[in-house]
């Protein structure tokens, strides 16, 4: 097999080096997380059906019943002990109301159609950037896996699926001469959770640094977009909201990379992997993303850095299902490390050069 040529082809030395030594350093530290005690660890262990899950299911029910989604989430988080403030403790109403319209089956199936149009989006865009065709097949099957996995019964009730399939789709549809459907999908997605909004940051900078002026005028007015959205349900919720509702007490818990390897685990197609395991495949899948040169990969290893680094002092432990917003990209990675990290090798050997070759 030709594994194609990477970034790190002809690599100073010295940066290979400080690269490779950052690559072990990761996988070292995350494996020693890994087979530290589970009580070391400070991993919880949550009670699934006491997660946003039931939440979810009921404010959909009752909006799918016709009563008003801020009626409904008010009062199914008050008598569950939720919190009500600060506002974004009270999703925006866009899956209650898909699910109340749909109902549950439907939008599984819309969720499952939303899949199949994100695979099919990213395999056609790889062909063009994985260099051969056996790393394509691999990518691709890895991308299939990874979302297929989203579509499950369950995961219809979580804001993270929906928002999650449509930057994949979002990312797939752009190109430097078409972003129209692109910032739609990519709007659409920060409308389902506002964890998507990171993505858009990313595609606006880097349209601006590559001066597509147009183009990140579209990103950021998308971004605009949202915030009036935001600011409108945040009034809508405020005429619901009484005094002695519950203030969230934050997700500041800096549960570092502990906390990145268990919804990582969790989260994605690395679910059947050891721990140890995974604490190895996370940064080679990030060096494969890294090692391609392609605008596709360049956004797509952007982002998955930006969420892991927020993960690392963002989420308390009932906040595992945040990993799904990297669970379709990320583990695809994993197709291009092979190629990165023989390229980055002969950059770090004495008067080593990388080329193509068989591997």
């Amino acid at each position: 097999m030709i594994l194609p040529r990477t970034r790190f082809a002809g690599l100073q030395p010295l940066h290979a080096r400080l690269l490779l030594a950052l690559l072990l350093a990761l996988c070292g530290y995350g494996t020693a997380i890994a087979l530290q005690p589970v009580q070391a660890r400070e991993e919880a262990v949550v009670d699934l059906s006491r997660t946003d899950l039931a939440l979810y299911k009921a404010i959909a029910g009752r909006v799918g019943q016709g009563e008003n989604y801020y009626s409904a989430a008010t009062t199914e988080q008050r008598t569950r002990n939720y919190p009500l403030r600060p506002v974004v403790t009270v999703r925006l109403p866009t899956l209650a109301w898909t699910i109340g319209t749909l109902g549950p089956d439907g939008a599984g199936v819309a969720l499952r159609l939303l899949a199949i149009a994100a695979i099919g989006a990213l395999t056609l865009r790889l062909r063009s950037v994985s260099g051969s065709t056996p790393v394509w097949a691999a990518a691709t099957c890895i991308a299939a896996a990874s979302m297929i996995l989203l579509t499950v019964p369950a995961l219809t009730f979580w804001h993270e699926s929906w928002a999650a399939l449509l930057i994949v789709l979002s990312l797939a549809c752009r190109s430097s001469r078409h972003c129209a459907s692109s910032v739609a999908l990519g709007l659409a997605a920060l409308l389902f959770r506002e964890l998507a909004l990171p993505y858009l940051c990313v595609m606006a900078l880097l349209a601006l640094r590559e001066q597509n002026r147009l183009e990140a005028a579209a990103w950021a007015a998308a971004i605009l977009i949202f915030f009036a959205a935001f600011a409108a349900h945040s009034a809508a919720l405020s005429a619901y909201l009484q005094p002695g509702d519950q203030v969230s007490p934050g997700w500041a818990s800096a549960g570092g990379w502990a906390f990145i390897l268990g919804l990582v685990q969790r989260c994605t197609s690395f679910a059947l992997l050891p721990l140890s395991l995974v604490a190895v495949v996370i940064p080679l899948a990030l060096l494969g993303w890294a090692g391609l040169r392609n605008g596709l990969a360049e956004r797509a290893g952007l982002l998955l850095i930006l969420y892991l680094v927020a993960f690392a002092f963002v989420g308390r432990a009932d906040n595992f299902y945040w990993g799904i917003m990297v669970a379709p990209l990320l583990p695809v990675g994993l197709a291009f490390a092979p190629a990165a990290l023989r390229d980055l090798a002969l950059a770090a050997a004495p008067g080593g050069k990388a080329v193509s070759a068989p591997a």
